[in-house]
């Protein structure tokens, strides 16, 4: 299941009322999940956001940033399924973090997910092609991704590499929230 991405609606815990970052991450330590993680081409802020705290080990099992389009590649074992930061590339990341954490992780099938961001961002000289980010998650029972476009601000502007990153980093706070809705 793919959906594109509306930060105003899919995230509560960026809120005023919802509840924060961290209380997130209070919630997924007290739960058997086993994550491994994979970011290629932005979005390693995530990294940081995800492991920078007390416990972090007892749900996140690692976290690969496979920058250069060789480094993926040997990461996913094969060429990408459809370009370097697509939804069929996501899923294939996501599938292989999954086994990843499978193996690494405490052995628990049915609570091991893979999440994989893969990103287009701003960068210079500007690129023809658009920008984007794609986040994957796979579990057991789900394969979800997350899909947005980041060419132009809500200003019309183009977004700078900063506010792309932080939008990608709010994408993996997006999938972790859906994982513990299942």
């Amino acid at each position: 299941m793919s959906s594109s991405f509306d930060p105003s609606s899919e995230l509560t815990s960026h809120s005023r009322s919802g509840p924060s970052v961290g209380d997130l991450f209070v919630r997924l330590a007290d739960t058997p999940w086993q994550i491994a993680m994979v970011l290629s081409g932005g979005g390693s802020g995530a990294v940081g956001i995800c492991f920078r705290r007390a416990g972090a080990s007892v749900n996140f099992v690692e976290a690969n940033i496979p920058y250069s389009r060789a480094s993926l590649e040997s990461y996913l074992g094969a060429p990408p399924f459809d370009g370097y930061a697509s939804v069929d590339t996501a899923q294939q990341a996501a599938t292989v973090a999954r086994s990843r954490a499978i193996r690494l992780g405490n052995g628990n099938e049915q609570r091991s997910a893979g999440l994989a961001l893969l990103a287009v961002l701003p960068t210079e000289p500007s690129r023809q092609d658009g920008c984007r980010v794609v986040v994957a998650l796979q579990t057991a029972n789900e394969s979800k991704t997350w899909v947005q476009s980041i060419d132009k601000a809500t200003d019309g502007e183009r977004h700078d590499r900063s506010s792309a990153e932080s939008i990608a980093d709010h994408m993996v706070i997006v999938a972790i929230e859906h994982l513990l809705s299942l």
